[in-house]
This record gives C-alpha cells, structure tokens and sequence, in this order.
C-alpha cells in the first residue's frame, strides 16, 4: 500500500504545495516541510498559500516556518500545466476545481477537517457568512465527487488510508506520506527529572479527561496550554504520563513528542489512535473513552506513577518509531516525487 502512484516529473516541473496563509499549526508546518525536503532532493518546489480572513498578504509566513522556504507564491500564481503538480491538504480540497491540468494531489493530513468544511452548509457553520459568501463566489467547496477527480492521494496515518478507501479510491492511487516531530525532541531523557505529574492538552478530548480528573483529585494533572515551546519541552521532561483522550483525526504530534521526552502515553481508541501502525503502543496502555473504564484507567495512570522506572521501558519499541519517521518521511518523498 505504501508504493502507490506515482507523479510524471520533468526537470521543468513545479510543485505547489498550498497553504493557508499566516497559519501556524502542526499541519501547516508539515506542509512547509515537505517544501523544503522536496527542494533538497532538486525539485522546484514552492509553498503556495491562499488568504482567509485576516491573513497578510504582505507577511504570509509564520515566522517559525521562513527556515524551511526561500520564497513562496500564491494560488493564482500557479500555472496550470501538465507537468506541474498541486499538493492540496484536505482542508482545501475543492481548490482543484480552478485547474484542469496540472497533476493534482491530496495530502489527508486530518479527517475531521476535511468533515467540517464538507459542502456550503458545513463551511457557513465553522467560519461565518462572510467565508461563506467568498467561497461561493470562488466555487471552491469540497464535496464528495472531488475524490474522483484528484489524480493521488497521499495518507499521512492509516486511519485516513482507511477512509480514503471507504470512498472508493484504489489502492494504487494511494501512497503513504506521514510526518516527523522537531529534531528538538529527538534526545535522551533524564528519568531523575520526573515528577509525579500527569499532563493533558485541554483541546482534546476535555469532556473525558475532566471526568478522570475528578475521579482521582490527589494526583497532580497540568495541563498544555499559555505555554511557549521551551515551556511545553520542560513540562514534557517533568512528567511521567501524557494521555490524550480527542479524536486522533491523524497522526498527532503531541503524544510522540510526550513520548519522547520521557512520557508513558495513554489514549482512546479513536480515529488514528486505534491503528497499531499509527500508534504503536501496547493496547493495554488504549481505552474505550467510557464512563466504564474511568477506574481502570485511573489504575493504570497509578501504576505508571508508581513504577515508572519498569513501565516506561515498554515505550522503548515507540520512541524507537518515532526516530525512525524523519529519514523514512525523506524516503517516501524520494519515492513519490522522484
């Protein structure tokens, strides 16, 4: 499955790699990422975004990113030619209705996202009339046909393999793409640095976890969130347990970094979580999200807290994993875009 179709590439060829403009996230990120691998291996290779609500013009790139690209363009500025390509993330995916030649391709980096701007309605309900009015003077929607008409979809997790399938695209016109996290996290950890604290991103998965945290008020719970990066990096080293109880709706960064920096990792079986490939941890270690399982998890976040020392070495095949993805990722590319 992961030696999908290919793209036909010329010396001549260019690829776009479209982006919200001004946008700073794990996704966005990877998206400039694979501009800058793709230019090392010798393609011609630009960030291409396009402008939503306040975005800069004059300023697109967020500061974080400007080390990956020596320019960038705009979606008008592509050239619509059979030798080009356009990498469209999913959350954009109706943008390809502007070109009727270049190779198109999209990247699943989210499922959810791609749900949530599904069609007019769902676009009026997540960004407000004025997105609404813009998008349909552009005719840019997404809607369920457009799987047919983009030429390679590429899947960042194994859970988007799975529903790119369910829609009726051939294997073949699949290829695997996923990501890497920061070089910064790829270091040893310090388990004398470890204190008996459980952290959580309030941003996924809140319901449950407050649950949990009701159910065991004596053990110390902190939070992800006001933090710069250097704050989340320490809090990561000091904590013993990471869990994350939202969606998953890809390969989420969060709980690789968390892992690590020295994290026991525990999750739902939702979206990409339940996939071995995606998230290799023992399935003890992955609950049902049920009122059910509240005591057993809170054992097991004990247990973790207790013996630390012994458990955390059954994260040793995962963290091995996740050094691997950077030179696999540079690989893939090489594969696809070679």
């Amino acid at each position: 499955m992961e030696m999908g179709k290919k793209f036909l590439i010329n010396k001549q060829s260019v690829i776009y790699v479209v982006c919200p403009a001004n946008n700073k996230t794990g996704g966005t990120e990877l998206l400039h990422q694979l501009v800058y691998q793709l230019n090392q291996i010798g393609r011609n290779a630009f960030i291409t975004y396009y402008l939503e609500g306040n975005s800069d013009k004059n300023n697109p790139t967020p500061e974080e990113f400007k080390k990956y690209i020596n320019g960038h363009c705009f979606v008008k500025d592509v050239k619509d030619s059979e030798e080009n390509i356009l990498v469209l993330p999913e959350v954009c995916i109706g943008k390809h209705k502007k070109f009727k030649k270049i190779q198109k391709c999209v990247w699943w980096l989210s499922v959810d996202n791609y749900g949530v701007t599904l069609g007019k309605l769902n676009r009026l309900k997540r960004y407000g009339m004025k997105s609404f009015l813009k998008h349909l003077v552009l005719n840019d929607y997404s809607n369920e046909s457009d799987f047919q008409k983009i030429d390679v979809h590429l899947f960042q997790s194994y859970f988007a393999a799975d529903f790119i399938l369910s829609k009726g695209i051939k294997k073949e016109n699949t290829s695997y793409l996923s990501d890497y996290i920061n070089d910064i996290y790829i270091t040893d950890f310090d388990s004398n640095l470890k204190e008996d604290i459980v952290i959580y991103n309030p941003k996924k998965g809140y319901e449950f976890t407050q649950k949990l945290i009701e159910a065991a008020p004596d053990i110390k719970w902190v939070p992800i969130q006001n933090m710069t990066n250097l704050q989340v990096q320490d809090l990561m080293r000091r904590a013993k347990i990471y869990i994350d109880f939202g969606n998953h709706p890809g390969k989420d960064r969060i709980p690789r970094e968390a892992a690590m920096s020295g994290c026991c990792v525990i999750t739902n079986k939702r979206g990409s979580a339940a996939y071995e490939e995606d998230v290799p941890i023992d399935s003890k270690f992955k609950f049902e999200d049920v009122d059910d399982n509240i005591s057993n998890i809170i054992q097991t976040i004990r247990n973790c807290i207790e013996s630390y020392e012994k458990i955390i070495d059954e994260f040793a095949e995962y963290r091995t994993f996740i050094r691997g993805e950077k030179s696999k990722f540079q690989d893939d590319v090489k594969k696809i875009f070679g």
